[in-house]
């Protein structure tokens, strides 16, 4: 799985779920859209498109702050799970599982984990600074839109409900994949669901790989 979508997968399933009074600029937006990223418990079905055509599909369990946990069913055998400091991406076809680590200071203390150091930091605030933002709203939708030539994706498109929570979003690029989008459906919030599963432990038999992100 391309390692770009691992990066961020997890900062864009929770958007503002109020309605604003009166209109908004597009950084008005991207601020509502930070402040409800921890808003609340959310399980889903999603899907990632490349331009490629190659796609992934699954379901998705989030819970604040920063919990994520993705299982995908088509093709299987691929997790992504984070508890916030700790990101695994786990594939049972192959038996390896990287391990990245997400807190912006000091060591993992865990015994077995010498070696993983803190590389990734910002959140959703640091991953859309820079871009010029701009939204545009109907009676069925509202959709930022991102802009920024010297990004890596030049061009970002969050397609939110009326009542500002994500049903897609999409990333493109002028590289050779030329970007890819995530759409959700079946979105629920507010259900339970239990912290554990957001500590993921590989099994005995794995290859570990740490800190693959940073991996040029």
């Amino acid at each position: 799985m391309k390692k770009n979508i691992i990066r961020i997968i997890f900062v864009f399933l929770i958007v503002s779920l109020t309605d604003p009074v009166f209109p908004i600029t597009g950084d008005e937006a991207i601020a509502k859209f930070a402040d409800r990223l921890n808003a609340e418990t959310v399980k889903g079905n999603l899907t990632i498109t490349y331009q490629s055509g190659e796609m992934y599909s699954g379901i998705f369990m989030y819970m604040k702050p920063g919990k994520m946990y993705i299982k995908f069913s088509d093709p299987p055998g691929k997790l992504i799970v984070t508890n916030g400091k700790r990101l695994w991406v786990y594939d049972s076809t192959s038996a390896v599982c990287g391990v990245q680590e997400l807190e912006t200071e000091g060591e993992a203390k865990d015994k077995g984990d010498e070696g993983l150091k803190p590389r990734l930091s910002g959140g959703i605030l640091g991953f859309l600074h820079g871009y010029n933002a701009k939204i545009i709203e109907s009676p069925t939708q509202k959709v930022i839109e991102l802009t920024d030539e010297s990004k890596k994706y030049s061009e970002v498109k969050l397609i939110l409900t009326p009542d500002f929570m994500l049903s897609s979003v999409v990333f493109k690029n002028k590289g050779a994949d030329g970007g890819f989008a995530v759409k959700l459906s079946d979105v629920r919030t507010g259900e339970k669901i239990t912290p554990g599963i957001f500590n993921f432990k590989a099994p005995s038999n794995a290859q570990i790989v740490k800190n693959p992100l940073d991996i040029r």
